[in-house]
């Protein structure tokens, strides 16, 4: 769910930029934006948030978070359904049953 979040936000902030830019573009010339200056903003938009990321720790941050997660995750879903699984296994095992 936060990824599907996260991947809809920036979505929408590239597509604003691009349109912003577009806007921009069209009232000094008087013509649409051409398909290439668009894809052209969007990776350059995509490789600065890459970098920006990278230099502010951001990719470890969300590892981190990702982590706690999983261990967060671990406890609070895997270990009761085992612990309650192997409780049941026991109590309708059948004798002479090895």
């Amino acid at each position: 769910m936060i990824f599907m979040a996260l991947l809809e936000s920036s979505t929408g902030f590239v597509h604003a930029i691009n349109e912003r830019v577009a806007l921009a573009y069209s009232a000094r010339r008087g013509q649409n934006l051409p398909v290439a200056v668009r894809v052209s903003v969007t990776g350059a938009l995509l490789l600065g948030s890459i970098f920006l990321a990278a230099r502010f720790g951001l990719v470890t941050l969300i590892a981190r978070g990702y982590r706690a997660l999983a261990y967060i995750f671990l406890v609070v879903f895997v270990l009761p359904v085992l612990t309650l699984g192997l409780r049941q296994i026991w109590k309708t095992r059948t004798p002479g049953f090895a």
